[in-house]
This record gives structure tokens, C-alpha cells and sequence, in this order.
């Protein structure tokens, strides 16, 4: 006779430290079902949604480096919960009635889990008000990412605030700074419009604009090809247009793309 399969507390352990608690979730519901205990099964699908939307509230209360530690909880739980109401590996090697579920299973299981769990978190972060109180508090205690993402937001009159370039530069320098290649563009972006209480000012724009090609940042390269090309601010350099014209084109952009095209053209007349 066949033996029905069911999956081990490692393998239910193993896909709840990749996927998250939904994937743990699902597999000791499917246990319970082939054990037979629909109750069981019942309670897991309704105390398991309770669960995991505690945990996915803790994703944005907790600071970035208690991840971890959570899923590391996480993944006990799952791990003791199939292992004291369902079956230990070793009974599942003993049992005559039944087997190892496929570890294909489990990891098909991960994928679709983990595809689900990004889905709710970007709903989360793109619909819920929180979202923006979570990234000014990283903001403040100096996460570059939070600081260009709040800096875009001012900029840009996004999630619920009101535009204001001068607080958006507040944050996009702070971010550029530190580094983040997205925030140099941009306060790059407000020196060349002279936005945001800053003086218009080519040369200073690009130098952030250089920063940020330097770090593989396709628009400030392209920038820097249409600057070196046309001979604002630094000396005509063509073969400087087209190396800075290419990097950006070998990364898709297509206007950088068209330029390089003219060049080519520019240089056969």
C-alpha cells in the first residue's frame, strides 16, 4: 500500500525560514489533513492568519536588524509545532502507513509563499499611511535608503506630504552623503533646476551627477555625456561623451543610446 505522504518538521523549518510563516502555515495545515484531523487543520488556517499578521506588523515596527532574530522565532515555532502535534522525522521513518512528503513540494511551496509575502508587503508599504511614519523614523536614525525615499516624497508631494523641494533636499543630501547613488542624482537634479532653496549651479550639479555615475547611475551617466558632449561647464571632450554615453547605453537607456547614434553620425561628416 502506498504510504501517504507528510511532510517533516525540517522540511515545514526549512521553508518557514525562506518564505515566512505563510509557507510554514500551509505545510502543517497539509499535515493535519493527511493525519486526518480536520480540526486541527481548521485551527491552523485561523490562528495562522492571526500569526502572520502579527508578524508582518512587526516587519514594520521593529528595527532592520531584529529580522532575523524573527524568523529564527519563526522558524522554531513551525519546527516544534510539527514535531509535537504531528510527526518527528524519525516516526515518519518508522511508520509503516506514512512517508517523506517531496522536497519538490517544499520548494515550490517557498516560491509561491515568498512570491505572496512580497505581494503583501508592497500593498502594505504602497496603501498603508504607517509606511510613511516607519521611514522617517529611519530617516532619523540615518538609513540612507529612508533618507532618499522621504527626500522623493517631499519632492515629489507623494504619500500624503505636501511638496516641499526644500525639506527634499534636507533628505536628499543627508543621503547623498552617505553615498546612495540615487540622492546624488538627484540633488544634482535640483542644483542644475536650482530648486529647493539652492542656487542654479551647473558645476555643482555636476560633481553630484559624477558621484553617482561613478557608482553605475545610468541618468547621471547619460548626464554627464550630453556635459561632456556639448561642453557645458567642462571643455568638449567627445571621446569623454561617448565612454559616459555607453556605460549608460550598455545599461538600456535609451537616449543615451540616440547620442551615441549622433556621434557616430558627427563623426563620419
Amino acid at each position: 500500500m502506498e504510504k501517504i505522504k507528510i511532510y517533516s518538521p525540517g522540511q515545514i523549518g526549512g521553508a518557514s525560514f525562506w518564505a515566512g510563516p505563510l509557507a510554514g502555515i500551509y505545510l502543517l495545515k497539509k499535515n493535519f489533513d493527511a493525519l486526518g484531523n480536520k480540526i486541527w487543520a481548521k485551527k491552523t488556517i485561523i490562528w495562522g492568519t492571526i500569526y502572520t499578521a502579527g508578524m508582518f506588523l512587526l516587519i514594520f515596527l521593529v528595527p532592520k536588524e531584529a529580522g532575523l532574530p524573527l524568523e529564527l522565532v519563526n522558524v522554531n515555532i513551525a519546527w516544534q509545532l510539527a514535531r509535537r502535534y504531528q510527526m518527528t522525522k524519525k516516526d515518519i521513518q518508522c511508520s509503516e502507513q506514512y512517508g517523506f512528503q517531496s522536497n519538490w513540494k517544499v520548494f515550490w511551496t517557498v516560491v509561491v509563499s515568498a512570491i505572496v509575502t512580497i505581494a503583501i508587503i508592497a500593498v502594505i508599504v504602497i496603501f498603508t499611511p504607517a509606511s510613511l511614519s516607519i521611514i522617517k523614523q529611519d530617516a532619523q536614525r540615518g538609513d540612507a535608503e529612508s533618507q532618499y525615499e522621504l527626500g522623493m516624497f517631499y519632492y515629489e508631494g507623494d504619500m500624503g506630504l505636501k511638496e516641499d523641494k526644500t525639506e527634499a533636499v534636507k533628505w536628499l543630501r543627508k543621503s547623498a552623503d552617505q553615498g546612495m547613488p540615487e540622492a546624488q542624482h538627484n540633488l544634482g537634479v535640483a542644483y542644475h533646476e536650482g530648486s529647493g532653496g539652492l542656487p542654479q549651479d551647473e558645476a555643482e550639479a555636476f560633481k553630484w551627477w559624477r558621484k553617482a555615475a561613478d557608482q553605475g547611475f545610468a541618468e547621471s551617466q547619460y548626464n554627464l555625456g550630453i556635459i561632456y558632449s556639448s561642453g557645458v561647464i567642462v571643455k568638449p571632450d567627445i571621446q569623454e561623451a561617448k565612454k559616459w554615453f555607453q556605460k549608460a547605453a550598455d545599461q538600456g537607456d535609451e537616449d543615451a543610446k540616440e547620442e551615441l547614434k549622433k556621434l557616430q553620425v558627427r563623426k563620419a561628416d
